[in-house]
């Protein structure tokens, strides 16, 4: 998960996906109607206890720049809005070989 998302995600929020994710196991090994009832209420449960959570991060966060601006802090509110309008920018994958060596050619490369 992303890091600057991670306000949002709190340890009710994982407990949610926990239980739903077991419920959905669940309902794969032994797919019942009930089974798939309660999966389904777990999932709903979750979902828009996440959606909720995340709604009061990004809520709370418009609030300490309206706040930073009222307060004619300009370089808090000018760091607060770059980082929550930063792109998400995908890490490097680096594959090496057995001695090392970093490999830059897709013919070395083994999946």
């Amino acid at each position: 998960m992303k890091e600057r998302n991670q306000d949002g995600y709190d340890e009710e929020c994982q407990i949610a996906m926990k239980e739903k994710n077991d419920a959905r196991k669940k309902c794969l090994n032994k797919e019942t109607r009930k089974n798939r009832e309660e999966y389904e209420q777990k999932r709903k449960i979750a979902t828009k206890l996440c959606r909720r959570k995340k709604r009061e991060m990004w809520n709370k966060k418009t609030e300490e720049i309206k706040g930073a601006n009222i307060e004619k802090n300009v370089r808090k509110s000018y760091k607060e809005v770059k980082e929550t309008s930063k792109e998400y920018q995908q890490q490097n994958i680096i594959y090496k070989d057995y001695k090392g060596k970093i490999l830059t050619e897709a013919k070395n490369i083994y999946c």
